[in-house]
């Protein structure tokens, strides 16, 4: 049986810009691919080029000439010919997927235990977060607890449930981004992005 490759940011595909179409709210990106895409027309991709991170949407791509052509929201001319980005599938969370393949962030084991809620409304809807939680912009506490409320969370790549019924999970510092055991072992412990197709 063949060992398992770890996927790394650099194994993605790469865009070499050869032309650029400005128009007043987006930008039209024309290239060509390191690789073969696995996507079809319209996928949503992350284009990472250091720092500079952008949405884009598939316009065309042909498989045999590489010529990829991609719609940006973003003008701040600061992309030029011979510019190299790096695509990923947009499905996840760029700062999930950068956070995961960096082998030095911390994932702090959890063995998970229901604690209690607080209700908020947003715009006429009721939602809840931990007591404790910072509640985002627009929501307002409505001073309910509700014990035991928040029963579980969800790994960010499978969505497994981690609650009292599978208590082991993985989560960062900050608590944004959750793994459950299974995850963590493949991928989290690595840094392995082979969950993400090219």
């Amino acid at each position: 049986m063949a060992e398992h490759k770890i996927k790394r940011v650099s194994d993605f595909p790469q865009l070499t810009v050869t032309d650029i179409q400005p128009n007043d709210d987006y930008v039209i990106l024309t290239g060509g691919l390191s690789k073969e895409l696995s996507a079809p027309l319209g996928t949503r991709y992350w284009l990472i080029n250091g720092t500079d991170i952008y949405l884009g949407d598939t316009l065309e791509y042909n498989r045999d000439t590489g010529k990829f052509k991609v719609h940006i929201l973003e003008d701040d001319n600061a992309i030029l010919p011979g510019h190299a980005f790096t695509c990923t599938n947009s499905y996840w969370n760029w700062n999930f997927i950068e956070y995961l393949a960096d082998t030095t962030n911390a994932w702090i084991k959890i063995d998970f235990k229901a604690s209690d809620a607080q209700e908020f409304m947003q715009n006429g809807v009721r939602g809840w977060c931990q007591v404790g939680g910072k509640l985002r912009e627009g929501q307002v506490a409505t001073g309910k607890i509700i014990k035991d409320g928040w029963d579980h969370e969800n790994c960010d790549l499978c969505e497994e449930r981690i609650d009292k019924n599978n208590p082991v999970g993985y989560r960062d510092p900050k608590d944004w981004f959750w793994l459950c055991a299974e995850c963590y072992d493949k991928y989290g412990r690595t840094g392995d992005l082979s969950f993400i197709p090219d």
